[in-house]
């Protein structure tokens, strides 16, 4: 079970998944316990119809091979038989394996008979097992819909009570943050391993970006420490329904894009010193001006952070980074600035975020080139009991800067209008018009925006609330002692915020449906109110492994074919019978396919022994009269077992004892005297005659009247005392005259 996705409240029912259309996206959600239910009565009911296909086409071939008049050998009867009677592929191809092995030698032609049989069933044998397997593929994954009762944006402007803010809103949104960290640590980084969501949460496990590392500068060509080494970040365009699991039809759908361009910058001549009144020398870095600080500078940092931590003495403050930004927002709604860049660093149509790494005692132990945490100069040495001294190195700079310049791009699908890339703010203010034209379109626009304005917009969010932990070069810090970095950490860093950033985007779209966890938040919490709000609501996509997503067409489908399938084999002799009526042809193949049926050759192999009143000769159920006796298994020999009668009654033997004809016995008067008669046959043959049922009688005897029309009764006394062989011929040529036919049979 899943522990990523049971906090979540899951819609179970219909719902349509858009990316299939209304149709075929029809879907229902059921928990696991419940679709592992259906998902085995599927697999049993397409197993089931195809039984009823094998019967179908048993019935047709069967129909195809049958022939009305022409006498066929045993094999042309045994291959009938079998294909009216095996109930599935696997029994016919043992079946008729066995029939063609019995005849390889003795049958004629028996492969040319046999073999396309054979291919047949092994094709329906491997049809019927390849769909019964993918009869689970109506099951469809588990991405579900959130219950979006809940649903809501948090904002802090809801709330003007700062402390209010700093104690509930603020550690919240650092918490997911965190959160998202972590999740971009393991989903975003090619690791197995299951973080705090679980990399099977969101509908994408990651939102795909490229990413180029030989760029040039992003701003003018001297301030970058490298013109050729930089990087760019690009999310390309973000679907709103295939990435981030807003479910809506094409119409309804928005495309986001993210690009970010980042490079270390240059010091020299950019750097003032600074001896304040505390002893401390602080180092101040000239990019542009603090507005919060209201200073001519953007950043200051301790020149000196080895000896003001007073880590060589063995006491102090903590050894471990510091990373401090500053932001421009560029455009008219840009509130949210910190500082005023200076040309340098200048970029109209983007976002601009500087950021200050500081090492605060950090030792490194090996030399380290990378531009943005060069660390080239040796500041001492360290030493442990019975070990060689050996050097350690600091940073380089006191805050080494690394700019990224941001810009955003939205498209509206639909109409294939898009903004050219550009500030964050002025972008969401230009995309507004994009959406204008649609019912609710600006509503599901700014209903995002919302969704995603205060903790997952840019990656220098990440950065204010986490600080230092943002850093993955603190993986392999230990004791304030640095591990060897790869010349490219600084790359690795920018792509980590990237990539945690787009999680975190990822988690405030959900966060939004499911609403608030802590009861506390609720005060800060926005409702739908809009239409277009409510649906955004009620249609966020995750995934579940605590639920199975079906297809509802698909089942549909599969069951009314199904039942068409198995309503035909059901109906198949009836709807043959109709056609052949209809086209006024011959019905001795349907007759022959009656009369295979195993219970209706067992009635044959009885009434060829003379046993048993039979009826119903060509239904499903052949029966006989009540209590009748049929033959034994005859198995003196061994080898070649039969059917055998008991010995039949003489009419003497029944006269002497008193007793009557009875359906009991399994024998009538007449097939008394017919047994009678074959004991006799050596002195007449009028018995033999074909026609002997159809004998004139000979107007001189007296009237019979048969045992089944005089229950309980024997035959008349004067009937019996007639034993010659002629009398006998011509009594029972009468009594079978009086006999009533059986028309089925």
């Amino acid at each position: 079970m899943s522990t990523a996705t049971t906090k979540y409240h899951i819609h179970t029912g219909h719902w349509t998944e858009w990316s299939r259309g209304p149709v075929l996206g029809s879907m229902i959600t059921l928990r696991a316990d419940d679709g592992n239910l259906l998902v085995a009565f599927i697999a049993f009911f397409v197993t089931l119809v195809g039984t009823q296909v094998w019967r179908i086409a048993c019935f047709a071939l069967h129909n195809t091979f049958s022939h009305p008049t022409t006498p066929s050998d045993a094999l042309y009867h045994q291959r009938q038989a079998l294909l009216r009677n095996i109930a599935d592929p696997a029994g016919g191809l043992v079946r008729l394996s066995n029939l063609l092995w019995s005849w390889r030698k003795d049958g004629k032609r028996p492969f040319r008979r046999i073999l396309p049989l054979l291919f047949i069933t092994i094709a329906l044998a491997a049809g019927f097992a390849l769909a019964s397997g993918y009869s689970a593929k109506v099951a469809l994954g588990n991405e579900v819909l959130l219950n979006g009762k809940n649903c809501g944006v948090q904002l802090q402007d809801l709330v003007s009570n700062t402390t209010m803010n700093q104690l509930y809103l603020v550690p919240a949104w650092a918490r997911e943050l965190r959160i998202a960290s972590n999740y971009a640590q393991q989903c975003y980084s090619g690791s197995t391993s299951t973080g705090a969501l679980g990399c099977d949460t969101f509908v994408r496990e990651q939102i795909p970006f490229s990413v180029q590392t030989n760029a040039s500068c992003p701003f003018t060509a001297d301030i970058c420490r490298s013109n050729d080494s930089n990087i760019i970040l690009d999310t390309g365009f973000i679907d709103s329904h295939r990435d981030l699991g807003v479910n809506a039809p094409p119409s309804q759908r928005f495309h986001f894009r993210r690009r970010y361009h980042c490079a270390p910058l240059v010091t020299q001549g950019r750097t003032t010193f600074i001896n304040a009144s505390d002893a401390r020398n602080y180092t101040r870095y000239h990019y542009g001006k603090n507005i919060l600080a209201r200073d001519n500078y953007t950043f200051q940092a301790l020149s000196n952070p080895i000896a003001d931590a007073r880590v060589l003495s063995g006491s102090g403050r903590a050894q471990d980074y510091s990373l401090r930004q500053a932001n421009r927002f560029n455009g008219s709604l840009s509130p949210s600035s910190t500082f005023i860049p200076n040309a340098e660093v200048w970029k109209e149509d983007a976002d601009v975020f500087l950021f200050f790494l500081s090492s605060d005692g950090v030792q490194f132990d090996s030399k380290t080139r990378d531009l943005w945490f060069s660390a080239t100069t040796v500041a001492g040495n360290l030493s442990r009991p019975g070990e060689e001294p050996f050097p350690f190195w600091i940073m380089d700079n006191p805050g080494s800067p690394l700019a990224c310049v941001a810009q955003d791009q939205w498209c509206n699908p639909s109409t294939k209008e898009c903004t050219v890339l550009m500030p964050y703010r002025d972008a969401v203010t230009k995309a507004a018009d994009l959406f204008t034209g649609q019912t609710g379109g600006a509503d599901r626009h700014q209903w995002f925006f919302y969704s995603t304005l205060n903790v997952a917009f840019q990656a220098s969010t990440a950065i204010n609330y986490l600080g230092a932990l943002s850093l993955t070069a603190r993986f392999s810090l230990v004791g304030g002692i640095q591990g060897s970095l790869p010349d490219n950490q600084w790359q690795l860093e920018v792509k980590f915020w990237f990539a945690t950033m787009l999680a975190n985007l990822q988690k405030a779209v959900v966060n939004t449906a499911t609403g608030p966890t802590d009861p506390h938040l609720n005060a800060w919490q926005l409702a739908p109110n809009k239409s277009a709000e409510y649906d955004m609501c009620y249609n966020q996509k995750i995934k579940s492994g605590d639920h199975m997503t079906f297809s509802l067409f698909g089942i549909v489908t599969l069951f009314v074919l199904g039942a068409v399938i198995i309503v035909v084999s059901l109906n198949i002799e009836s709807l043959a019978r109709f056609v052949q009526n209809r086209r006024k042809t011959t019905s001795y193949s349907l007759l022959e396919w009656s009369l295979n049926d195993v219970l209706q050759l067992q009635r044959l192999a009885h009434e060829e022994l003379g046993i048993g009143d039979w009826k119903d000769g060509t239904k499903l159920i052949p029966i006989t009269a009540e209590n009748t006796l049929l033959a034994v298994l005859d198995a003196s020999d061994p080898q070649h077992p039969r059917l055998r009668a008991d010995p039949a009654p003489s009419m003497a033997d029944l006269r002497k004892s008193g007793t009557s004809f009875s359906s009991s016995t399994g024998w009538s008067a007449t097939r008394v005297r017919d047994r009678e008669l074959d004991r006799d046959s050596s002195s007449s043959t009028l018995h033999k005659h074909p026609l002997y049922d159809v004998l004139p009688l000979s107007p001189t005897l007296p009237p019979i009247v048969p045992s089944w029309q005089r229950p309980g009764e024997g035959l008349a006394e004067d009937c019996i005392s007639h034993s010659s062989v002629e009398t006998q011929s011509l009594l029972r040529a009468r009594q079978e005259s009086l006999r009533p036919r059986m028309p089925d049979h």
